[in-house]
């Protein structure tokens, strides 16, 4: 019985150091995945600053089929996203990681990085200003005010501008327009003019093209702001008007031959009121 029952013990114990291994090392695997993560993080880091930028989103690619933490899938996202955008020109596939992290977290730190990212994709990259107004109205709507408040709410007017809603951007300009301390309130006056004259209300465009001109110490600006001026009032008839401020961006206007056909073409229908 003896030798039976210290065998039966040499067993039990084999078994028991057998599972105690298996533990051991599963214990190790666990306690080694950060550092296993850390690596393959550095070794894209190391690839990044090597320009190898196609190598370093397939490390990346690879570690977000781990099992990540929010956070840490989050971070890795984020950087893909802006590797596509920036190295790659691959909006979309940028858009698709960005996209994710919004479905991920309610973090508001992070919600503000990726809608801004999201507004910028769309709005010069893409030219997809339905997109960007979902997105710089999702960021002016933010309570408290961000810092970079004027910012969204000068894009989420241009946004509209250059989705032809008219209404909705003279709107959007005109409201800020009334907050003179606001960063974008010269930039403002210029385009609710530029509506107004593209909705061919000449009186009102010269209104706001007036104030403009008066304010703005950019001399390009000044110009481009000054032919609109011009055309305006050549537009309702106020041609001596129309024909002095031409002649004053003779030497100025970049194109000097638009310049002189206009000068020319205002000449002419002078005189033909003479006869």
């Amino acid at each position: 019985m003896f030798p039976l029952r210290a065998l039966l013990i040499k067993r039990i114990m084999k078994k028991i150091l057998t599972f105690s291994k298996i533990a051991v090392f599963s214990f190790l695997v666990s306690c080694d995945f950060a550092p296993r993560i850390n690596k393959t993080i550095l070794k894209a880091q190391d690839l990044i600053k090597a320009q190898k930028i196609k190598e370093a989103l397939e490390v990346y690619e690879d570690s977000l089929r781990s099992d990540l933490d929010t956070a840490l899938r989050i971070k890795i996202l984020y950087q893909s996203a802006e590797l596509y955008s920036i190295y790659m020109g691959d909006q979309r596939k940028s858009l698709s990681y960005f996209h994710e992290i919004k479905q991920i977290t309610a973090n508001p730190v992070w919600l503000v990085k990726v809608e801004e990212k999201l507004g910028e994709i769309y709005f010069d990259f893409l030219k997809d200003y339905k997109s960007a107004i979902n997105s710089y109205k999702s960021l002016v709507s933010f309570n408290p005010k961000l810092s970079k408040s004027d910012y969204y709410d000068f894009r989420l007017a241009q946004s509209y501008l250059n989705d032809s809603q008219f209404e909705q951007a003279l709107a959007s300009f005109e409201e800020i327009i009334k907050k003179s301390n606001h960063e974008y309130y010269l930039s403002s006056l210029y385009y609710s003019g530029l509506i107004h004259y593209l909705n061919r209300n000449y009186v009102r465009a010269t209104d706001f093209f007036r104030d403009y001109i008066k304010r703005e110490s950019r001399k390009d600006k000044v110009v481009q702001a000054k032919f609109l001026l011009a055309s305006s009032y050549e537009s309702v008839e106020d041609l001596q008007r129309a024909y002095s401020i031409y002649y004053s961006l003779l030497s100025e206007y970049p194109n000097t031959d638009v310049i002189r056909e206009r000068l020319k073409s205002i000449y002419s229908r002078r005189i033909a009121r003479k006869r």
